[in-house]
């Protein structure tokens, strides 16, 4: 079953409090899962999903409530919080794929019928909706870039430990802001492009004028973010490289085993344009 996705642009308005949903996303995974959450979640398996990866699916449930029970009551994210959810419901569906058949939209009302002793009170009318790839993916980038860069400094202060762990996480943002740059050619101001903008200064102030440090990291050593000419030719420079070896495999192993490694080449041109 295809699931019906919005193709329309997405709004960013949660990434302003980004930070907030970033630390109750990992606090979930370790969080107490109360009586109620894990009743509803059974109820939910029990009437609804009894194939695919029960355990995928109950993970999924369960998380998604507590961190609905987090956010409900936070007074600092009142605002978007349910945009966040429509965004965290979509990424996890489709990374973990519980079950090929499930749509996010099918599942939300799924836990709202399900799950009534957490969901009860909850109004979501038209929040939750199966995002369109292409946008799912942009705001995804933007995500990975904001976690990353809070895992170098947070609460005013370096956090990552020692240089091997913060050059890590820098180069996760080089990673990511390279895949977004690509997305945004010059003129071109949508919501995506902005919010790539505003996280581009947000580097690049923390890289240029914070005298801190944390054991012997400081934000100096921070590498500078590429420019889209940049992201374009690391880019391509691997899809030369991946090209070569899918060369090299097939006058190796033969061109039966070597067709494999063809359908993935083309796979990341298709994915890169």
């Amino acid at each position: 079953m295809a699931c019906s996705r919005d193709k329309k642009e997405e709004n960013y308005d949660f990434f302003e409090k980004v930070h907030i949903y970033i630390e109750y996303a990992d606090q979930i995974k370790t969080a107490i899962t109360e009586s109620d959450v894990s009743n509803d979640c059974t109820d939910l398996l029990n009437g609804r999903y009894n194939s695919g990866n029960r355990d995928i699916t109950r993970n999924i449930c369960e998380e998604f409530l507590k961190l609905y029970n987090f956010l409900k009551s936070s007074q600092e994210v009142q605002q978007n919080y349910k945009r966040f959810l429509n965004y965290w419901l979509n990424i996890r569906i489709h990374e973990d794929k519980p079950n090929e058949n499930i749509c996010v939209k099918q599942f939300y009302d799924d836990m709202e019928n399900y799950c009534v002793k957490t969901l009860q009170y909850f109004v979501s009318t038209n929040i939750f909706y199966d995002m369109d790839k292409d946008e799912l993916d942009k705001m995804n980038i933007l995500y990975n870039l904001y976690y990353n860069y809070y895992k170098i400094f947070n609460y005013n202060n370096i956090v990552c430990d020692g240089k091997s762990s913060c050059s890590q996480y820098t180069n996760n943002c080089l990673k990511y802001y390279g895949d977004g740059i690509i997305k945004c050619p010059t003129g071109k101001t949508d919501n995506f492009c902005r919010k790539l903008d505003d996280f581009r200064d947000k580097y690049e102030k923390l890289q240029k004028g914070t005298d801190i440090s944390n054991n012997g990291y400081k934000p100096s050593d921070m590498e500078s973010l590429p420019t889209r000419e940049q992201a374009i030719y690391l880019r391509g420079r691997a899809l030369q490289n991946l090209k070569d070896i899918v060369i090299w495999a097939m006058y190796i192993i033969g061109p039966t085993a070597g067709l494999s490694l063809i359908f993935l080449y083309f796979y990341k041109v298709k994915c890169i344009n």
